[in-house]
């Protein structure tokens, strides 16, 4: 099991593509914007959590598509619309995907 450390978009990015199943990628507090996975499959979970419960990792969108065996832990989704932005705007959304959890996190 590897434990990857990152603080940029960049960072979590690149240690997706370096992870395998049981690894965990623990984020420092920030803002890691839009995250957007297409068929990113692990053959066990690989947890993203964030390194401090009194100052979570922040995402302003999340799209999973076709994605396996990822979990989320203790980070806050939080969306701005922007003046005008159309109300049916989907910000967060998990599609096709298998054994996704998101736990002691905020919407």
């Amino acid at each position: 099991m590897a434990i990857f450390a990152v603080s940029t978009q960049a960072e979590l990015l690149s240690a997706l593509g370096k992870a395998a199943g049981g690894d965990v990628i623990q984020l420092s507090g920030g803002n890691y914007g839009q995250l957007s996975l297409k068929g990113v499959t692990f053959s066990s979970n690989v947890s993203i959590i964030s390194k401090s419960g009194g100052d979570p990792a922040t995402f302003t969108g999340l799209k999973l598509d076709q994605v396996k065996n990822i979990s989320f832990d203790g980070v806050t989704f939080d969306y701005k619309a922007a003046s005008g932005a159309a109300t049916s705007a989907r910000p967060f959304s998990i599609s096709g995907s298998e054994n996704v959890t998101i736990r002691n996190s905020t919407f």
